[in-house]
């Protein structure tokens, strides 16, 4: 017998809607506890969803911090596909440095959840963790190939090492923060971001501030 589509899609929503909801619970969870201590249990409840819608939609736990971090990967590369597109020749290099660590710092803060898990996951299945070092040795790569216009500008022996020094900083610095605040930076965006610049164009020892190409 047939099944209508009209008293199906209906259904196909609502399981649509509870993987949302299970996956934005868990990301929340994952934030503010931990990987390793938010239960099932506690998503199953954050999530008001039922025992059986999530274990309708996941296997466990893992499964879950799984699809996270794939989301997590996605939305970061559609992020620096962004950058590179964004960037114009022509434009100041400290303004450029501004912009690519504010989106960083956005894109980063808005995975948190993701990424704490991959944290505690990463002991016991490194294959995952390998996928968030192929993501930043390609942004890193792409960066560089942008910041090569402003080598003229830079006062540093070898500026392609130190493009590539004070991008790495700057993204570690960013991940770090992200997912535990230091106490020494800016708790405002816009001031560490600040703070970030200025330490970047102290790395690539700049000829003139704010110096263009």
């Amino acid at each position: 017998m047939q099944v209508s589509t009209k008293s199906k899609k209906p259904l196909q929503k609502r399981s649509h809607e509870s993987r949302l909801k299970i996956l934005n619970a868990a990301e929340k969870l994952f934030a503010e506890s931990g990987y390793r201590a938010t239960k099932v249990s506690d998503i199953i409840s954050a999530s008001g969803c039922s025992a059986g819608s999530f274990y309708h939609q996941f296997k466990d736990k893992r499964e879950v911090a799984e699809i996270l971090y794939s989301r997590y990967i996605a939305f970061m590369e559609q992020t620096i596909d962004h950058l590179v597109e964004d960037i114009q020749e022509g434009e100041d290099i400290r303004s450029m440095f501004t912009r690519v660590l504010s989106l960083a710092l956005i894109a980063l803060s808005s995975h948190v959840g993701a990424r704490a898990a991959v944290v505690d996951l990463s002991h016991d299945a490194p294959e995952i963790a390998e996928r968030g070092y192929q993501l930043t040795n390609r942004f890193l790569s792409q960066m560089r190939d942008k910041f090569d216009v402003f080598h003229g500008q830079i006062g540093h022996p070898d500026p392609t090492v130190a493009i590539e020094n004070a991008l790495q900083l700057n993204l570690i610095v960013l991940t770090q923060h992200t997912l535990r605040p230091r106490k020494y930076l800016p708790k405002e965006n816009e001031a560490l971001i600040g703070v970030l610049v200025d330490a970047a164009c102290g790395i690539l020892k700049l000829s003139e501030p704010g110096a263009k190409a």
